[in-house]
């Protein structure tokens, strides 16, 4: 008798731990490195240890390239006004990022673009400043790239007047970042502008 009351009292405990494990791993979503959200997908059965497996390898990605975002305020907000994004780029001592004009058939090259949303639409293709440009043997071809930090204007047109409060513009910048030792591989980041919009606007 007491050796059924043990077990029934260890299988009781082990499904408390398996159903705390299953809200733990419905809650996580997101985890954030530096200033970059980084979505966990959890599919099917999860364990104590892929969890964590999961939130360290995150964690530790390396970043190279700090990337920031934010409107330039336009004159006014309605429909069809031409506006712009300032995306920059912070680059580690040490690194760089392949231009928007690399060519192709080696790295990747920068690209940038407003993703789909109800506020603004792409309003012409990415501007930035010139790149450096070096002949680099691991790739037999010429090489575009920017050093220590850049800024990007992404023109945008509003697609109607923005309701009043909080409303935002998503980014995606996919990016290869080298050293002269290594390089990573493509990296995408999503990015969010905020715009606040007051009632009189």
């Amino acid at each position: 008798m007491i050796a059924q009351i043990i077990i029934a009292q260890i299988t009781r405990r082990r499904r408390g731990a398996a159903s705390g494990l299953a809200a733990v791993a419905g809650r996580v979503s997101t985890v954030s490195v530096g200033t970059v959200s980084l979505g966990l997908v959890l599919m099917g059965a999860v364990s104590a240890g892929s969890l964590l497996a999961a939130a360290v390898v995150a964690q530790s990605a390396p970043s190279r390239v700090h990337w920031q975002a934010a409107l330039v305020e336009p004159v006014a907000l309605g429909p069809g006004v031409a506006a712009s994004i300032a995306v920059s780029a912070q680059i580690d001592a040490g690194w760089h990022v392949y231009a928007l004009t690399q060519a192709p058939g080696g790295p990747t090259a920068l690209q940038i673009a407003v993703d789909e949303n109800p506020v603004v639409e792409p309003g012409g293709a990415p501007v930035g400043p010139n790149p450096e440009t070096r002949h680099d043997p691991s790739f037999d071809l010429d090489t575009q790239y920017y050093l220590r930090g850049a800024e990007f204007q992404v023109p945008v047109v509003f697609r109607r007047t923005p309701d009043a409060g909080r409303q935002w513009i998503p980014i995606s910048v996919r990016f290869q970042s080298c050293s002269d030792r290594e390089c990573l591989p493509p990296t995408t980041v999503h990015l969010r502008v905020a715009i606040d919009v007051n009632g009189n606007s």
